[in-house]
């Protein structure tokens, strides 16, 4: 799927699947969105999930009160995350509680977000993942102080 563009668009409490879901995207971009209280329990539900895909663009949106991590990247690349308001998601008892969670991905950018109020992290980054830049991100009351990120 390539040439992708939400904008302005508000998701709220949609159940069993995550707000936004890119697979195999190039090229995309989520934009001034809210997205908000998207869940179940036992599944992982994210407000934004980038998987398998490249050449994104996630910038200007409020994600709160998502089941799993606000913006989970897993095996993409260039993704720039920027400017996004990220706050208390993380509602369900699973691993990924994190705001910003990075997994086996290269050559993304954390740049410029707000991130508070997560059970684990504000910013995670597991598992191959390389070549990523985190950088002026405001992070506050993330349970996990000793990310390198937290500080």
């Amino acid at each position: 799927t390539t040439d992708i563009r939400i904008d302005t668009t508000t998701i709220l409490s949609v159940y069993d699947i995550s707000g936004i879901y890119i697979r195999d995207g190039c090229n995309w971009s989520i934009m001034n969105c809210f997205l908000d209280s998207n869940h179940k329990i036992g599944r992982n539900v994210h407000g934004v999930l980038s998987y398998y895909s490249q050449y994104g663009t996630i910038i200007g949106n409020n994600i709160f009160k998502n089941g799993n991590n606000g913006i989970h990247i897993s095996n993409s690349s260039d993704v720039l995350v920027n400017s996004n308001m990220i706050w208390d998601n993380g509602r369900t008892n699973s691993s990924y509680r994190s705001g910003v969670y990075l997994v086996n991905s290269h050559d993304c950018i954390v740049l410029g977000n707000r991130i508070t109020g997560h059970p684990n992290y504000g910013i995670e980054e597991v598992g191959n993942s390389t070549n990523n830049v985190i950088s002026n991100n405001i992070l506050h009351g993330n349970r996990i102080l000793d990310s390198r990120y937290e500080l």
